[in-house]
């Protein structure tokens, strides 16, 4: 990415959390940037915990109680033109999900698609939306105590792409090809004939016309 890393503040709106564990999973989150996804993406971020109101347009983390859209433990959209990431802690915690891996998963979404844009050309007339959490989204590990989401890396999406390190196509190592899907990740693409796919692990696929904001799927 040109230009320097944006800057992503974190804040603390949930009853159910401290500030302590929001910063503290915001330091887990920046290591991870830093030392595992941004080799494989080359994009990173700079990251502050805040209190007061926000100056400026940074993008932003907001932790908070409960969903505001039904089935979703967190998303990303845009709002005043900056990535805007909302995690519902006692939504995570009610289906028995981290909600560190919720923030993990949407932080590294935001920062491979900040506006949920991108496309990568996956074969003829098809196109996949640039989602490095989706496919592997049930898969996480501890960074400091803290659990974070796995990550697919720019391979996934072809085989032609180079990609140094052990584990080629994410990075714990549990894929073994371009797009293929962990047991219960999923992916969306896009043809001229189908519009908009999403399509799961287990074969099921579901037709949508336009994309929305990046959701973690992980209540069922």
């Amino acid at each position: 990415m040109a230009g320097e890393n944006p800057k992503v503040i974190w804040v603390n709106h949930s009853t159910i959390v401290s500030d302590t564990e929001v910063e503290a999973v915001m330091a887990a989150c920046l290591l991870q940037v830093q030392r595992d996804f941004e080799p494989a993406w080359h994009v990173g971020c700079r990251m502050a915990f805040v209190t007061d109101p926000v100056v400026g347009h940074p993008w932003i983390v907001d932790v908070l109680d409960d969903s505001d859209v039904q089935g979703a433990l967190a998303y990303h959209e845009i709002v005043n033109g900056v990535p805007y990431m909302k995690i519902f802690a006692r939504t995570c915690a009610q289906n028995g999900v981290n909600w560190s891996i919720a923030a993990s998963h949407e932080l590294l979404e935001a920062l491979g698609d900040p506006f949920v844009d991108r496309t990568v050309q996956t074969g003829v007339f098809q196109f996949n939306a640039m989602e490095t959490g989706d496919p592997v989204e049930r898969s996480s590990y501890l960074i400091n105590g803290v659990e974070v989401t796995d990550f697919i890396t720019p391979k996934w999406f072809n085989d032609a792409i180079r990609q140094t390190g052990p584990h080629p196509y994410d990075f714990l190592g549990h894929l073994t090809a371009a797009l293929e899907l962990e047991a219960g990740g999923y992916a969306a693409y896009w043809t001229p004939w189908t519009l908009w796919t999403t399509v799961s692990a287990d074969g099921s696929k579901s037709r949508f016309h336009l994309r929305r904001p990046t959701r973690v799927e992980r209540a069922d």
